[in-house]
């Protein structure tokens, strides 16, 4: 349990209610110098290089710190499906779709794939949730009351929050 402990000291918190009951980050992306200048930390530098400089073996340190804190939480591990953002254009490489379904496998839950009913614009250019509502939807969930949401990053909570609206009003 000190890994799970320990790992829950990195915690953010937004305000996702009410359709996110939890929400966990596995590191901080961005830090404040002594300086007082935002720069991205040790693993803001991790996912900067997976998500846009293709760097595979910065993408299996991420996902293998998820799948560890995944298995070292009680409840995360006995989640039935899992899922991720859907991007605009379903060729484009989806890093935290990857993340899902190795954790799917992982657990032998369900992956639920999303659908974009509309185009956004990138998350770094939205400024409210409104540009994203109703961009997101689901088929058929079946009966998975509780869905594990896995992303890459979490500033405003709204990808999760529009994630989360979806998948209530499949039944989740």
């Amino acid at each position: 349990m000190n890994g799970y402990l320990s790992k829950l000291r990195n915690v953010v918190a937004v305000n996702l209610f009410p359709q996110i009951d939890e929400c966990f980050c596995l590191r901080p992306y961005m830090l404040r110098s002594a300086a007082g200048d935002w720069i991205r930390s040790k693993e803001g530098e991790r996912l900067n290089l997976a998500k846009y400089r293709n760097d595979m073996a910065a993408a299996e340190v991420i996902k293998t710190e998820l799948l560890d804190f995944v298995r070292c939480n009680p409840r995360l591990r006995s989640i039935g499906a899992v899922t991720a953002p859907a991007k605009d254009d379903p060729l484009a490489r989806n890093l935290p779709m990857e993340w899902a379904l190795d954790i799917a496998v992982a657990l032998r839950a369900e992956l639920l794939i999303p659908r974009k009913t509309r185009s956004t614009q990138p998350q770094k250019n939205i400024q409210t949730i409104q540009s994203l509502a109703g961009s997101t939807e689901f088929d058929d969930i079946g009966d998975h009351a509780e869905v594990l949401i896995i992303d890459d990053t979490l500033a405003s909570g709204d990808t999760v929050r529009e994630l989360g609206r979806a998948l209530h009003e499949t039944g989740a």
